[in-house]
């Protein structure tokens, strides 16, 4: 199980402003020990990242501050965990902490670099680290990019993914959240330290583009407008991508080859404890609820965790063990002298007095 703090401890509680407790002892240990790192993404709903009512967060860190913060976070409760039969890049990492007072995970994505594009292979390395920790402020004890920094990051990453069919579907139905995203990032922004930025950190992105990049993604567009952009975009971007064509389409095939595995093991999820996970029995008689347990926990573990579930009892007949089971009467019947216990009987004649 994954556990943040004992049971009864302080360390399942949410704070004054909203924050689980978890998330505020973790980001106040950052602050003591002066790390640079941010809360990178989705800061337009920092809240309900910050109240685990959304499940990820991701944080930027200097890479040469990574192993002092995954200290902190093993310190802490924190849980390391591998993503099975998947792309992944280097620098990137999962953490989970449990908040035992809501029964919630939390999903720490930590990240030493801006893998980013493509939601299901990482497909871009861009140059944004440095501007991202450089440009930081302060909201609720969380260190967040400005606003200018999130504006040009959150622009380019999507039109990257507005080349993606996965991405694509996705991105239709989260049009209305997108263009509340573009329009937050713009309030009291214009635009002219955003500009300042990407001719800065990215200069391959023109004035021009990237000016029709955002009046294109925070007001209403055309989808044929936008997929156009997105060409031109990654176009640009092209030598910050980390695959080649072919690379990418293997590295698809991959996702998908896990994907079909995991499906036909009955794994939804691809994750893993970095530790192996742990083996939990429930043991009792019958109609005790033990059914009922195993079915609640391994649905909720599941929702994150690949689970397997073993019934170490007499288990119900599957399509192979079924033919077997339903020819057992016939078996006693025509062969009543290879039943166990007539085999005992002659091994051990006294016994059978």
């Amino acid at each position: 199980m994954i556990c943040s703090s004992p049971p009864g401890s302080p360390g399942a509680r949410s704070t004054q402003n909203g924050t689980l407790e978890i998330l505020d002892r973790l980001f106040k240990a950052l602050n003591a020990s002066d790390i640079s790192y941010c809360q990178w993404k989705s800061n337009f709903a920092l809240e309900r990242v910050l109240s685990g009512e959304k499940d990820d967060v991701d944080l930027l860190v200097d890479r040469r501050s990574l192993s002092q913060v995954i200290t902190i976070l093993l310190g802490l409760g924190y849980k390391p965990a591998i993503v099975k039969s998947e792309p992944q890049p280097p620098n990137v990492f999962h953490y989970y902490g449990f908040d035992q007072q809501i029964d919630h995970l939390v999903h720490l994505h930590l990240y030493g670099a801006v893998y980013t594009g493509e939601s299901f292979i990482n497909s871009h390395l861009l140059p944004f680290d440095v501007m991202l920790l450089a440009s930081g402020r302060t909201i609720d004890g969380v260190k967040v990019p400005s606003k200018a920094a999130e504006l040009v990051c959150f622009t380019l990453k999507v039109f990257v993914k507005y080349g993606s069919l996965l991405d694509l579907i996705y991105l239709l139905r989260e049009t209305h959240e997108i263009e509340a995203e573009a329009r937050w990032l713009l309030a009291d922004n214009d635009l002219s330290e955003a500009l300042r930025l990407v001719e800065k950190y990215c200069p391959v992105i023109e004035e021009q583009l990237f000016v029709k990049c955002v009046s294109t993604l925070s007001a209403p567009t055309s989808l044929v407008k936008r997929l156009r952009v997105a060409w031109q975009v990654r176009r640009r971007l092209k030598i910050y991508s980390r695959y080649s064509r072919l690379q990418r389409l293997s590295a698809y095939i991959r996702l998908f080859w896990g994907h079909g595995r995991r499906r036909l093991a009955g794994n939804k999820k691809s994750k893993l404890l970095h530790s192996g996970g742990a083996i939990v029995a429930f043991v009792g008689p019958e109609a005790s609820g033990k059914s009922t347990l195993v079915w609640e926990c391994s649905h909720w573990l599941g929702s994150v965790f690949t689970v397997k579930t073993v019934h170490a009892g007499k288990p119900p007949a599957s399509w192979l063990t079924a033919p077997a089971k339903h020819l057992l009467p016939l078996l006693r019947h025509f062969l009543p002298h290879f039943r166990t216990t007539r085999l005992e009987s002659r091994a051990f004649p006294a016994n059978a007095t």
